[in-house]
């Protein structure tokens, strides 16, 4: 059986950058403790197993392997070294760092623009992809999606749902089509793309859901973003809760703001924006990844979003609301 990764929204700079750090995982490692324990997870004892992950010795040895194992995968690429002798290199070095990624033989990329997906897949000759140029947006890409699915008949082991939208203004003066294209992406389609691929998930499978910071809250001038986002998180927790006794695992993540082109537009609108903390969408990527490993339910990077996230939790809703129009 064809054992895949699906990846929407895969054109943006999130996107890109969860495909390289995929692929580099999925080139890093051999049998190993690391893989014995995730494969091994059941659903009565996940959370006992999410205590081994969170040992700060092995998780300190993951942090800096994996990093470690990404860069010089990543300057080995840009070279064009032979990238079998560079796993095999990367294997010996990382005996904690086997993954069930490293399973993965095709990774599927979805997006509007085939262009750039057949670049994004050129940058990685030595692994399979499948490109399907898709319109989220449109359900009858949807009607697609699932015929190609029933007629192949993969094992998905890891679903990024990435693909999203925001437009920036108050909810009077944005147009009633960016209100609407808002809610097709980030809720209808992120909730469709998840139904039609469950069906094709096994023991161990993992599902990302990208939602944001802006969950936490409702956000002035990007309310129907954030309530969009809002929901998808609390579809990820729910979600989880379901698929606990078939052992897929469910993580939100939720970042804050990423160096990447909806932040240029989003900094061109709201100059306070700026002022924030900006992530690097490539450390998120690596480490939403990482977060999947673990089973972690909510994944937020950097102690600056930990602490709002926690501060949202707390404190009164009005001063919450006053935090989020930074």
């Amino acid at each position: 059986m064809k054992n895949i990764a699906i990846i929407s929204g895969a054109s943006s700079g999130l996107g890109e950058c969860f495909v390289e750090a995929l692929v580099e995982l999925s080139e890093c490692g051999a049998e190993s403790r690391l893989d014995s324990a995730l494969e091994s997870n059941q659903a009565c004892n996940v959370e006992s197993h999410a205590d081994f992950y969170l040992d700060s010795t092995l998780d300190s040895k993951l942090d800096s392997d994996l990093e470690s194992c990404v860069q010089k995968s990543a300057h080995s690429a840009n070279h064009n070294t032979n990238h079998n002798a560079h796993a095999t290199k990367c294997s010996a070095k990382n005996p904690f760092f086997q993954t069930p990624f490293s399973q993965i033989n095709e990774i599927w990329l979805i997006a509007r623009r085939r262009e750039r997906l057949e670049a994004l897949a050129r940058r990685f000759p030595q692994k399979s992809f499948k490109i399907l140029a898709l319109d989220l947006a449109d359900m009858a890409s949807f009607t697609e999606l699932e015929r190609i699915l029933k007629d192949e008949s993969p094992r998905i082991s890891l679903l990024i749902s990435n693909a999203g939208v925001s437009h920036y203004g108050s909810f009077s003066d944005i147009s009633l089509a960016s209100a609407l294209e808002i809610i097709a992406l980030n809720i209808t389609a992120a909730t469709a793309l998840t139904k039609i691929c469950l069906p094709f998930m096994q023991s161990a499978s993992k599902i990302v859901e990208v939602s944001s910071v802006s969950s936490f809250a409702p956000n002035v001038n990007l309310l129907v973003y954030s309530a969009s986002k809002a929901y998808l998180s609390a579809f990820s927790l729910g979600l989880g809760e379901e698929l606990r006794a078939q052992n897929i695992s469910v993580t939100a993540l939720c970042p804050g703001l990423m160096q990447t082109e909806m932040f240029a537009n989003l900094g061109q609108a709201r100059p306070n924006a700026r002022k924030l903390l900006k992530l690097d969408p490539k450390k998120v990527a690596l480490g939403t990844l990482k977060a999947a490993l673990k089973n972690k339910r909510i994944y937020t990077p950097s102690v600056f979003y930990k602490i709002y996230r926690i501060l949202a939790r707390i404190l009164p809703y009005a001063l919450v609301l006053k935090l989020a129009r930074m």
